[in-house]
């Protein structure tokens, strides 16, 4: 929003963005992430589902309240622990079930790629309807052209913006093309069960095949993700709230309401079904990424390589 203010002069589209981006925070951010933590709890742990509200709830209190310093602690050590886990673990079920593996690629393509016996309007209607869900959920998982994380990128402290931006690059590549590839590719090659979907049914495909220590050992890696999301969005949601607070109510201290807030969309999100939040997730996320990209076409003509303005000072 910084952005679109000082370098387009346009102060009512970071406002805007702001917005936007507050209300993703208090769903795609808290309430699905909440969720995810929750019936991960309750399917591994056999915990109640308002013991699994409260205790979420009480974590991210404990956290958020302890400032950026705590936030970035918590995630330096837990994200990258849990993300090598589940990559270890994913990898080794995909070992077990090798021989499954091509027969599913050839289905995903098959499925992609062949309407079936539907007409032509519904197959049209069908593959247009997998594309919108697949769009929203890459865009769910990576946060690609949302701008969201340059919020936590640029609160990084000892290193420059070429590095931060390469790590902002990497993390896209590393979350969708690897840890959703080998997500489906578990899930698929194992196979559901009736009536799970979600963080349950991925925490089933890894217990079947590795038993109750590595699914619970999964299932936690999963949980931590989940939580880290949380905690990262709340200090994005926080950061884009201040914004708005600082144009449109000067002087008013009012920070705290986002984190009361915040706190009650993630305790909702451990007790509610979340098909509505689902939608609404979606269609901000639509929102959001409009004012972003454009601002990055129209700041385009801005942007320096420095290796290169290196080189031609150099010559």
């Amino acid at each position: 929003m910084v952005s679109m203010e000082r370098g387009l002069g346009c102060r009512s589209m970071g406002l805007i963005y702001a917005l936007f981006a507050v209300l993703a925070s208090l769903g795609m951010g808290s309430m699905v992430q909440a969720n995810a933590v929750s019936e991960t709890l309750r399917y591994e742990a056999g915990m109640k589902t308002e013991i699994a509200a409260a205790l979420v709830t009480a974590l991210t209190a404990a956290v958020v309240w302890g400032g950026i310093r705590r936030i970035s602690r918590m995630a330096s050590w837990f994200v990258p622990l849990s993300a090598g886990i589940y990559f270890l673990f994913s990898v080794w079920v995909l070992a077990v079930c090798r021989r499954r593996i091509p027969a599913v690629l050839l289905q995903i393509v098959k499925e992609a790629w062949t309407p079936g016996a539907a007409g032509g309007g519904i197959a049209g209607f069908l593959f247009s309807r997998s594309v919108r869900f697949g769009l929203a959920r890459g865009v769910f998982s990576n946060e690609a052209g949302l701008g969201t994380l340059a919020v936590l990128h640029g609160a990084a402290e000892d290193t420059g913006p070429e590095e931060q931006g390469m790590w902002a690059m990497f993390e896209v590549f590393f979350d969708t093309n690897v840890i959703c590839t080998l997500t489906a590719l578990v899930i698929l090659c194992v196979g559901g069960a009736p009536g799970l979907d979600g963080a349950a049914l991925t925490s089933f495909c890894f217990t079947k095949i590795l038993g109750s220590f590595g699914g619970i050992l999964v299932s936690g890696s999963m949980a931590v993700f989940a939580f880290a999301t949380i905690i990262a969005w709340y200090y994005i949601g926080r950061q884009m709230f201040s914004y708005l607070a600082e144009h449109l109510c000067p002087g008013a201290d009012i920070e705290y309401l986002y984190t009361v807030l915040y706190l009650l969309a993630v305790w909702l999100g451990c007790v509610c079904r979340l098909e509505l939040v689902w939608i609404v997730s979606d269609l901000v996320n639509g929102l959001m990424a409009y004012p972003n990209l454009l601002s990055l076409w129209l700041l385009a003509e801005h942007v320096r390589f420095p290796r290169t303005e290196i080189a031609d000072e150099e010559k």
